[in-house]
């Protein structure tokens, strides 16, 4: 799966044309298929036309910095996280005001990406065919004097979520990459306009390879 996001990541200005195909080489992942084993079995299964076109909207997050905007792009998801001091800042949902979040941080990730870092917060498993986007709270301060929504939180992928005051010390990590600014404002994060296509043989099911990940 790490290869599989450097290889988008590399590829990403050709992301809207290139078509994206996962051969087991390693161990256990979520974005090879499992009828392709190796090459030979690959070459074999586009000769006989045996694919179906799984696609997927990238997650976009344009931070404001002293250095200006920047964007990022990922498949996963996009963090934010304070491993020094509790993390206090303002989320927006299309510029409605949810809440003042407390603890130790917040993930927003995509469909295919609620399979990582998400499910471990105990976030929801969302079927890729769905364009939505999910921010689940990590370890969240709830009690009498601040309430936060302390749950996950599934959106349109027509929306923004904006995360926005006090994100000094504050470490953004998308996929496998940190940004790196010492004096971040504001993040807003959205589904991409860039889709990732990737290849899966026509046998693939999705429930299938949630059961050979997680269950079996």
């Amino acid at each position: 799966d790490g290869t599989f996001l450097r290889c988008v990541d590399k590829y990403h200005d050709l992301v809207n044309k290139a078509k994206f195909v996962g051969v087991k080489v390693g161990h256990l992942g979520y974005y090879y298929d499992d009828e392709f084993m190796n090459l030979d079995t690959l070459f074999d299964a586009i000769n006989k036309n045996e694919f179906i076109e799984q696609d997927f909207h990238l997650l976009k997050g344009e931070i404001v910095s002293h250095k200006g905007v920047d964007t990022i792009y990922a498949v996963n998801e996009i963090r934010l996280e304070n491993p020094f001091r509790t993390l206090i800042t303002d989320v927006y949902i299309n510029n409605t005001k949810l809440e003042t979040f407390r603890g130790n941080g917040l993930v927003v990730c995509s469909p295919m990406g609620s399979t990582a870092y998400n499910k471990s917060l105990g976030g929801a498993l969302i079927d890729p065919s769905v364009n939505v986007m999910e921010m689940t709270e990590i370890a969240p301060l709830s009690h009498n004097i601040n309430r936060v929504l302390d749950s996950p939180l599934v959106v349109s992928g027509n929306s923004e979520i904006t995360i926005s005051s006090s994100l000094t010390g504050v470490v953004i990590g998308y996929d496998f990459t940190i940004y790196d600014s010492d004096t971040i404002s504001k993040i807003t994060i959205s589904s991409s306009s860039d889709v990732v296509k990737l290849l899966r043989h026509k046998s693939f099911s999705y429930i299938n390879k949630l059961r050979q990940v997680f269950v079996k």
